[in-house]
């Protein structure tokens, strides 16, 4: 994995979401709590050998918190200093983020957090525990960062803070998927209320 060096010296934030291994889907075995466990502990270390970057942790609230628990004591293991919310407004954490990256444990089970990051108009990596994926490199025509955890996550993390020419093409995709799946975009409950209204 890559190091990297930030713009400026300014504070930067990565918020890192932890959808939980949920008991009833069926995935929730040994190898894949090792394998989250490896890539949290990594991502951290990675991320942590930069002195402006300050980690957030956020635990999927509700369901699945019977891994909850695995995955706070695997954060106070790595390191006990890093904030782990649970109820804390995800809006607010995602809005004070400069990166938000998601660990998605099931491709089957996406969670809602990244469409929440897209709307807040965040650049979103999501990493994939599933063994099933095998698609290392970014597809550059998605809004989304989607790797497998074996990829150079580090490397996307790079471009982000220095890669203006890609940040700006990201920008326009978060942009244009937006425009094409969200109706009434920023607006939407004016909208909703208006039809109510109507009947």
């Amino acid at each position: 994995m890559m190091n990297f060096l930030l713009r400026e010296n300014k504070l930067k934030t990565i918020l890192i979401t932890t959808p939980p291994i949920i008991e009833w889907s069926g995935f929730l075995d040994t190898n894949t709590a090792l394998r989250y466990e490896d890539v949290l502990k990594q991502l951290t270390q990675n991320i942590r050998k930069n002195e402006n970057v300050k980690i957030i942790g956020k635990l999927h609230p509700g369901w699945g918190w019977k891994f909850n628990y695995v995955l706070m004591e695997i954060f106070k293991k790595i390191d006990p200093k890093i904030p782990v919310y649970s109820t804390k407004s995800i809006k607010k954490l995602i809005a004070e983020c400069d990166i938000m990256i998601n660990i998605t444990p099931e491709d089957n089970q996406p969670s809602t957090v990244l469409l929440e990051g897209l709307i807040l108009k965040k650049p979103v990596i999501d990493i994939s525990l599933d063994e099933r994926k095998s698609d290392f490199d970014y597809d550059k025509s998605l809004p989304i960062i989607f790797l497998s955890y074996k990829s150079d996550v580090m490397y996307y993390v790079k471009k982000i803070f220095y890669d203006v020419d890609f940040m700006h093409e990201l920008n326009l995709r978060i942009n244009s998927h937006l425009k094409q799946y969200l109706a009434n975009h920023k607006n939407a409950s004016v909208e909703l209320a208006n039809y109510l209204k109507s009947f």
